[in-house]
């Protein structure tokens, strides 16, 4: 199995990778590979995330009495119906089941339940630094984006998630009063062709720059002026957004479609901008403030890091979690010793 690179840098801090892969769509041997390895290894703690994950780790938890923590919720609401039946179906089998917001639970179920726990996205704050000017027109050459351009960026997928279409619209409208605005598309998709097409039609071929994927996002980033990420609550609803936390992170003013766990990370006013989805009116109102106030994004900006570095850090991320791992062995250390469990 190919290893990318999130792998090979678990494996370079010295931690062994085991790999159970799936042989058919409705194999189920993992399971029960699972469960051995769990015995072999003596594991007191499971820890299952994302989807399938969730399902065959959860399985095999219980089929060897031991406590599981299930992290699968990692959006404001599911995109299908078939990913809410499993994510649902996860809850009361879990010793403690993980959102990474309060609306990803929110949007899924009536009520809190005891084993509900939200952990927020937690980013290494020693990636994130200010750049001077001459740092961030080099970044700028480096990628093709005019040196005196006024510059906004979206960095997402170019999917029916997201709300590029809105983005591109705005600056058209924008563009009339200010002609050096440039937008800048991080990220590629199914909806790229729609969106080149778009482009061409709003006459915005020489303002916008499709980088397509880029694995120096860190970099490309502090080409912009402002950040913004638009989503399309039709299709999709946020959790922790990375893109727009690392943004924050990085001293760059933001503006945000409100709704699902934005609302938890951007305070509107305060450390960013929220505007109503799929709303072009609102999109424009919320750049122009940004654009004609530069002391009101410098507040905004400084706000943001520190809200970020306050309650986004990477050890809050990680105390917490080892919090639950310490907090479940506990829990169940005695029964297990003694062979038996409630």
């Amino acid at each position: 199995m190919e290893r990318d690179s999130y792998a090979k840098a678990i494996e370079g801090l010295g931690v062994e990778l085991l790999y159970i892969e799936r042989l058919a769509r409705f194999d189920l041997t993992p399971v029960f590979r699972i469960a051995q390895l769990i015995k072999r290894l003596n594991i007191d703690v499971v820890h299952a995330t994302l989807t399938m994950g969730g399902v065959f780790g959860v399985a095999a938890a219980k089929l060897t009495s031991t406590p599981v923590v299930c992290s699968v919720i990692r959006e404001g609401k599911d995109p299908n119906t078939k990913l809410r039946i499993f994510r649902k179906m996860l809850a009361p089998f879990s010793d403690l089941y993980v959102s990474n917001s309060y609306a990803g639970l929110a949007n899924r179920f009536k009520k809190m339940r005891p084993n509900f726990r939200v952990v927020h996205n937690g980013f290494d704050l020693s990636r994130f630094r200010s750049r001077t000017e001459q740092e961030r027109l080099a970044v700028r050459r480096s990628i093709g984006v005019p040196l005196n351009a006024l510059v906004v960026g979206m960095v997402a997928s170019l999917s029916p998630y997201k709300d590029q279409r809105t983005l591109l619209r705005s600056v058209a409208d924008l563009k009339q009063h200010y002609p050096n605005i440039f937008l800048v598309f991080v990220g590629d998709g199914v909806e790229r062709d729609a969106l080149v097409k778009l482009t061409q039609e709003l006459e915005l071929e020489e303002s916008v720059l499709f980088l397509g994927y880029r694995s120096d996002v860190d970099e490309v980033i502090h080409s912009f002026d402002v950040s913004v990420l638009l989503s399309n609550p039709k299709q999709h609803l946020e959790g922790i957004s990375n893109s727009l936390a690392e943004s924050m992170a990085n001293r760059i003013p933001v503006v945000a479609s409100r709704g699902g766990g934005t609302d938890e990370l951007v305070e509107d006013g305060i450390s960013g901008l929220l505007v109503d989805p799929l709303s072009q009116a609102d999109t424009v109102c919320a750049l122009l403030k940004l654009f004609q106030s530069p002391s009101l994004s410098d507040i905004l900006a400084r706000n943001a890091a520190a809200r970020i570095s306050k309650e986004f850090s990477l050890d809050k991320y990680v105390d917490t979690y080892a919090g639950f791992y310490v907090e479940l062995a506990l829990r169940y250390g005695k029964n297990k010793c003694s062979g038996s469990k409630p």
